[in-house]
């Protein structure tokens, strides 16, 4: 199963593109899925069941049933 990353635009967002790059860096397969933020729209994709856990945070990632949310955490995960 191939891991998915839930980022912002990764010129408007230093978090968006600081997860992107340690997926980059890893050479792990994953999904990239670029949602755009504070839109009309954000309040009801923040609550879409992929972006719940982290209460609308983004760079958000899923491995399987694993999920972090946080640029750090995707690091060190």
């Amino acid at each position: 199963m191939t891991m998915k990353l839930i980022i912002g635009n990764k010129a408007y967002s230093s978090w968006s593109l600081r997860g992107w790059l340690a997926m980059k860096q890893s050479g792990l397969p994953f999904e990239e899925i670029v949602v755009p933020m504070y839109d009309d729209a954000w309040d009801a994709r923040k609550a879409a069941p992929d972006m719940v856990p982290s209460n609308g945070k983004i760079p958000i990632l899923w491995d399987g049933d694993v999920v972090v949310w946080d640029s750090l955490a995707i690091v060190e995960y």
